[in-house]
Order: C-alpha cells, then structure tokens, then sequence
C-alpha cells in the first residue's frame, strides 16, 4: 500500500467527521461526516457550500453565507482557524453546535482545507446545566447574605418591639382609664403587626421559633387552602392526591403559613377569583434536583403542587421572587414568599416555580418525608384558668441584657400580681440565684457575657429543680430541642402577651 492510499485509509475510518473543501465547496469527505449530518452517500454532501449545511444566521447574528466566506479566507491566509458554528443536519434540518477547525494544506498543486467538525452539543448542555447550577448558587448565596443581615435587623428590631409592647401591656394591666387603655391598645396593635412582619423576616433567615413533630402534611395542606380561600371568590377545581398518609416532619405553623402564603399569591394573581388545582404525590430522586429556589438532596419526598389559572409570572421578575420586600404589587410587602423560601430551606425542603405568562404559574413544596409516627397525637385540652392577680405573689427571676426589655418584663410581670429582680446578665443571675430563691426564671437567649444556653446550665448546676422559661425573638432549632429535652419548662416569643405569660407561668404550678 503506497502512502497516499495509507493516508486515505485513515481518513476514511477515523471517528472524526473529516472533510475537503475550497473556496466554493466539499469536495471529499469520510464516513464519520455523512453520520454526522444526516447524509446517505457523498453525493448528497459534496459540492454543498459549508453555508447550506448550516441556519440562516449564527449565534452572534451574522448571516452564515458570509461568516463562512470569512472564516474560509481566514484559514486559506493564516493557514489554521478554529472556531465554534451552529450547523444543521442534513437529512432533519436540525441544528446543532460544533467545534470546528479547518487546515490549509497542498493537495496535487492545489491549495485546500482540511475541515475536522465535532459536535459539542452535549458539552455545551453540561456548561448550561453547570451555569444554572452556579447561577442557583449564586442566588442562594445572596439570599443566604440578605438573609443574615435581615435575621441580624429583625432581632434587634423585636427587642425594641418587646419593650414597646411590654410597657403598653402594663398601662392595659394597671390603668382603669379607658381612654387611656384605648391608646394603648392601639399600640398593642401595631405592635402585632409589626411582630407578625418580623416573624416573616426570621422565617426567611431560618432563625424562627420551631416546634418540630411527625404528621400527615395532606390533611394540613387542605386546612390551609380551605382557609385560604375564604371570602375570595377561588375554588379548587382539580384534587389529585396519592394514596396517603404523607408524614413529615416540621413546625405545623410554619408549614401552614408557607402553604397561605402560596396560596395567597395564587389568589392575587387570579385578582380574587379563578380556579385553582392541588397535587400531591410522593417523589424519589435518585440525586440532587434542582428546583427554583434550592438543590434538594437525593432522597423521598411529599411534593404539593399547586396550580393557579392567573396572569403568569413574567421571565425578569421570576428570579426575584424569593428576596425580600420584592413585590410586583401597590399593596403588598415582598415578604410573604421570602418567608417561605426561609422556612422550606430550615425545613430541608424546596419550592419550585414554574409559570408562563397568561397562562398561570405552579408552584411545588418539596418536604423530605418522614416515619410513620410510633403512636398518633393526642390533642391535649388547653384549659387554663387565669387565677385572680392576688394568688400570683411568686418570685420571678428577669433575665435580659437590654434595659428596655428587661424592665418591660418585669413591669409587665409586676402588673400581673408577681415580685421581680432583675439582672442583666447570666453572671449577674446566677450570683443572684445563689443569695434568693426564685419560683421562676425567664432567661434571654442572646446575652453577650453569658448566652441563654450557658446560664440555664450554670442556674440548674446551683438548683436542678429551677423552672427556666426561655424567653427570646429567635432561636437556633437545635439548641431549643435540647433546652427543651434537659428541662427547661417553656418558650415564649418576643414580644410577649401577658395572658400567655399568665397562662404559662400558672400551668407551672396546678
């Protein structure tokens, strides 16, 4: 075999789509290249010009007649170019990526190019894939950043809260004026507000109050909706659910709100009146899955799609839905879905969106499912008698850095028929604890010399029989569970009432 028929071999078993052309047209290709654009034999390929087997246009906007003519001449000058080209399948006319890279050679005394095309159509899916997957990151990295800077904003904000609140609490309590009393109930009222905003706030950074237990999610999932489509003119047009039961495990508040929060969305996006279609299934991924908001793990999970007949969520504000105080509407607060976004995370679940405008959006919770329960829940009566102020004479133990808050406690306290002391620190507490005796502690978690975690210990070290009440504007789930599994006998959210202070503090002692 001579050496230009050895040559010839390679190029005509060689994997890579190899071709000849000149300024005008193919002339010769291998078999790799009919494959690769759908031709049946070389008559179809040769004497077509690189532009016929390629769109109209490239990807940057030219037109491929005379990019191709660029490129050609290019190669012909520099002797090699190599560049990536949108192409088309000849038999199909679909288009398709690829890396092309053309070779100026001498070939029996005339000049022509060696043409190497690769299809990177996969390799070009795994970069977009790999971009979304950065892109998500990205975005979780910012939400995770707000997210700090809002948990950081909203507990200092609810101290101040407490303090305002506790002291209007003491004027209702101690006050007969009822002009006055009226006053103060309106700050009372704003103050709930105002906590309800900052709730949604901690739910977004992940540092809400959590009480975790096992339930069934579906028959939560249609409490909600039923109670979020009172007074509209929605209703639920299409239930298609699984055989149940769904167990999860999560805070049943939080959960709930997330669902009233999608479904309030839902309903302002349909103005008030529309149907609306709930799914629920079980899901297995075999690895992690991308959703709108975060990476679920691999794993099984309860998915709750609902789907509304709105207006759709257009391209430019969908990645936006998540932040805080962004809001496509006059009336509303950017704070609902942020929250969500906060308690599915905490919740090691996902929500996803999917929408088209004009023709509604779906959104999907993700819950990681759970066991079954050993036994099932029993609803315990909540019956507690609010005794007359003057059985309370017990001594009460007011733990808190904050003046304000501290004193607002405790005259909250004092106004309930209780004796106070105050101390400002864990260190300052557990020397008082050591010198009197206390019938009740209410300890702050976030102290700057000693943090609640710390003096609870350090007071059940000096008396294992002391009744700690945890009280605090967020907490860390696992420190609570803990707290909760070594002793301490309740948890209350700043800015506290005094009727759930009252209830509490008397259930200690029947």
């Amino acid at each position: 075999m001579g050496c230009s028929e050895r040559y010839r071999s390679i190029f005509d078993v060689t994997s890579d789509a190899l071709m000849l052309l000149d300024e005008q047209s193919f002339f010769d290709c291998n078999s790799a290249t009919l494959s690769l654009f759908g031709c049946q034999s070389k008559a179809d390929f040769c004497g077509l010009h690189p532009s016929q087997l390629s769109p109209p246009e490239q990807a940057d906007g030219r037109d491929s007649m005379s990019a191709a003519k660029e490129r050609i001449q290019m190669a012909m000058e520099e002797g090699y170019c190599r560049f990536e080209w949108e192409h088309i399948r000849y038999n199909t006319g679909v288009c398709f990526p690829a890396e092309v890279t053309l070779t100026c050679m001498q070939l029996e005394g005339r000049t022509v190019l060696l043409a190497s095309v690769r299809d990177i159509s996969e390799s070009k899916e795994s970069e977009l894939r790999m971009q979304e997957i950065r892109d998500q990151l990205q975005h979780a990295e910012r939400l995770r950043v707000v997210g700090e800077l809002a948990g950081g904003i909203a507990h200092d904000f609810n101290n101040q809260l407490a303090g305002i609140q506790g002291f209007a609490e003491v004027i209702c309590w101690k006050n007969n004026n009822s002009e006055i009393n009226d006053y103060a109930h309106k700050i009372l009222k704003a103050t709930q507000r105002s906590a309800d905003m900052i709730s949604k706030l901690l739910a977004f950074a992940k540092k809400g109050v959590q009480i975790t237990e096992v339930f069934d999610l579906e028959p939560l999932v249609y409490e909600s909706i039923e109670l979020g489509l009172q007074y509209t003119d929605c209703r639920i047009c299409n239930s298609d659910v699984e055989q149940g039961p769904f167990y999860v495990t999560g805070d049943v508040v939080q959960i709930q709100n997330v669902i009233l929060n999608v479904i309030k969305n839902a309903v302002d996006a349909m103005d008030g009146h529309g149907a609306i279609e709930v799914h629920i299934e079980t899901m297995h991924f075999d690895q992690p899955n991308h959703c709108s908001s975060h990476i679920l793990a691999a794993g099984q999970y309860t998915a709750v799609s609902i789907t509304d007949s709105g207006e759709g969520i257009r391209d430019e504000l969908l990645h936006h839905i998540f932040e805080p105080f962004f809001t496509s509407k006059s009336d509303g607060t950017g704070m609902g879905l942020a929250a969500a976004y906060g308690t599915m995370e905490n919740h090691r679940g996902a929500i996803d969106v999917k929408s088209c405008v004009g023709q509604g959006s779906v959104f999907t919770l993700y819950f990681p499912q759970a066991e079954a329960p050993l036994l099932d829940k029993q609803e315990k009566p909540m019956n507690v008698r609010i005794e007359s102020l003057e059985k309370n004479r017990r001594r009460i133990l007011v733990i808190d850095d904050e003046d304000m808050v501290r004193e607002a406690h405790a005259g909250l306290l004092q106004a309930l028929g209780y004796d106070t002391v105050m101390a400002s620190g864990g260190r300052e507490a557990c020397e008082l604890y050591q010198q009197q005796t206390f019938d009740v502690v209410l300890l702050d978690m976030k102290m700057p010399d000693m943090d609640g975690m710390e003096t609870y210990y350090a007071l059940r070290a000096i008396d294992s029989r002391a009744k700690v009440i945890i009280v605090s504007g967020y907490s860390n789930e696992s420190r609570m569970q803990q707290l909760l599994r070594d002793g301490v006998v309740g948890f209350l959210f700043k800015p506290m009432d005094g009727h759930t202070v009252l209830e509490l503090i008397q259930s200690l002692f029947k």
